[in-house]
């Protein structure tokens, strides 16, 4: 089980919250990627939440565990690849949005699924599901163009994050409401997928 920790203080000193999601986790490369973006995010805008939590796009937070056979299923039938495109607000929230065609086939694959709610045994995250890539939060009187202004190319030459195929995982986060932004994640089951390539 691949399991990681991140946490500005240690975990276990106020309740924590149990979260599962479906995430698409893409390449090391990509990866990299996106933590050097929300690295620059986190000193432009001087948003800690910029460092917290896990530096992949979720599409959807579930209510409970799927099983590996269901995840495998899923993942063959995940026929488009990993891309995230334009960053974007969503009230307080900054992603590194989906394109349009993959954000519609992440909604069309949440219908499906068992959804977290506030009565499932497992709740929703700490950012919405189905966007893109979460990167921060920042506070309500700041403006992306002033931040995305710090950020390398002024923020409008984003390097190309696609690849052809990606792990479909299901990750437990472990996490801490308000401000503390104390989390751990495990990787619970996960399956290749992706194949085609999409364009808004």
């Amino acid at each position: 089980m691949d399991r990681v920790y991140y946490a500005f203080m240690g975990l276990g000193t106020t309740e924590t919250v149990s979260s599962i999601c479906l995430a698409m986790v893409p390449p090391g490369n990509i990866l990299r990627t996106i933590a050097e973006l929300r690295v620059s995010l986190w000193k432009t805008a001087g948003a800690p939440s910029a460092r917290a939590w896990f530096d992949i796009p979720v599409l959807a937070w579930l209510g409970e565990v799927i099983d590996g056979a269901s995840l495998a299923g899923i993942a063959s039938r995940c026929s488009y690849p990993f891309e995230l495109g334009s960053m974007k607000r969503h009230g307080d929230d900054v992603f590194l949005c989906f394109p349009d065609e993959l954000a519609r086939h992440a909604k069309d694959l949440a219908d499906k699924l068992p959804l977290a709610t506030r009565s499932t045994a497992y709740t929703p995250g700490p950012f919405e599901a189905g966007i893109g890539c979460y990167c921060a939060t920042l506070p309500p009187s700041t403006e992306l163009s002033s931040v995305m202004a710090g950020l390398p190319g002024n923020g409008t030459d984003l390097p190309g994050i696609r690849a052809k195929t990606f792990i479909l995982a299901q990750i437990e986060l472990r996490w801490t409401p308000g401000p503390r932004l104390e989390s751990s994640w495990a990787t619970l089951s996960s399956a290749r997928a992706g194949r085609k390539t999409v364009r808004a």
